[in-house]
């Protein structure tokens, strides 16, 4: 949901969503959250990393998060009080690096 606010029970499972119908060979995707713009998500699709990051704030959300790798979708499940505030998820087309020797 973009720019909205979402309301869900604690217990819930909510579902943010990217937007995106299907993430690209190229594209670098992250989800942040909080005043502290933690990084709790990415997918880094030229580098193959698929990863959730249980062990920000505290382990806060460990085993709570669940990332779809196609379309870069976030579910939080059994969600808590503690879990109210901001997610930012943001796209970056990766640069093609290339190493001369």
């Amino acid at each position: 949901v973009f720019g909205e606010s979402v309301s869900v029970n604690e217990g819930e499972s909510v579902t943010l969503v990217t937007g995106l119908t299907e993430i690209q060979a190229n594209d670098v995707l992250e989800w942040r959250f909080g005043a502290g713009n933690d990084r709790i998500a990415i997918i880094n699709k030229p580098a193959g990393v698929t990863k959730t990051y249980d062990e920000v704030l505290g382990g806060n959300f460990k085993d709570r998060l669940k990332l779809d790798d196609k379309t870069g979708s976030l579910t939080i499940m059994n969600v808590r009080t503690t879990d109210s505030g901001y997610f930012e998820v943001s796209t970056t087309i990766a640069e093609d690096i290339r190493r001369h020797s």
